[in-house]
């Protein structure tokens, strides 16, 4: 039976995906994935690079709703997060599997077809890749993040809202020297304090249903200080100025 003939909620099964590739194409990274970089077996066919530009090709695929949900159901998610795991969420594998989830995420129907399990898991692995050392998987992690609380209702965004989470973003933002870096941690910040402002209302108008999200109360003590608007806009003066250096450099002389 198809992926695609029903889901375990009970809810009318998909219509026929109409991704942008055969889902063999997804299924041979997949399994090429699990061979080389987790199994770590060189007698798996191909090679290396052969595998890198098929995770990068899969990774510009998943905008595409319909391969980010067909992803979800050949069990991408927990292969893909172990393969972050194995590389210490440092290097190009770890960039690329975040940046391939973070795709998925991007996409509400493909979130609602991930098993609670498999969500858990990219919870967990991007929490932990937003304390990595390397700067392009933080970024990539940070996708996450985003797309997961702007998605509140389909998955709890909790995780990315604690107090541990707010004082990465604010990290980030103070002495992150990527400006991708910088615009998703205030993406995060403000996603989140939606949020809040969201429950609070639902809270005054006794709205019995609305999603449970606990406020952070620790981002207002952050976001108070006046020392920390000083540093932010230290920080955006010097992305600034990296980036008129950037653009002047590049200039044919």
């Amino acid at each position: 039976m198809s992926v695609w003939e029903g889901n375990e909620t009970g809810e009318p099964a998909a219509k026929e995906s109409q991704c942008l590739v055969d889902d063999t194409f997804l299924l041979k990274v997949l399994r090429d994935i699990v061979n080389r970089l987790i199994l770590e077996q060189q007698d798996c066919g191909g090679t290396d690079n052969d595998l890198a530009t098929a995770m990068e090709a899969l990774w510009d695929l998943c905008v595409d709703t319909a391969t980010a949900e067909a992803l979800v159901g050949l069990k991408a998610a927990p292969i893909l997060t172990q393969a972050t795991q194995k590389a210490s969420c440092t290097g190009r594998t770890a960039e690329v599997c975040l940046g391939i989830l973070a795709n998925v995420c991007s996409h509400p129907t493909a979130i609602k077809l991930l098993p609670l399990a498999d969500s858990n898991l990219i919870t967990n692995t991007s929490l932990e890749a937003m304390f990595s050392q390397d700067g392009a998987v933080v970024v990539q992690a940070l996708r996450i993040a985003c797309a997961l609380l702007c998605q509140v209702h389909a998955l709890s965004p909790q995780p990315f809202w604690s107090a541990e989470a707010v004082g990465q973003y604010m990290f980030v933002l103070v002495n992150s020297l990527r400006w991708d870096a910088f615009r998703h941690a205030c993406d995060a910040l403000s996603q989140g304090l939606v949020l809040e402002a969201q429950r609070e209302d639902d809270k005054e108008n006794a709205v019995s249903d609305a999603v449970p999200f606990q406020p952070a109360s620790h981002i207002h003590m952050l976001a108070g200080e006046s020392r920390l608007a000083l540093a932010l806009a230290q920080r955006c003066a010097e992305l600034c100025d990296e980036m008129l250096k950037s653009e002047s450099s590049s200039e044919p002389g």
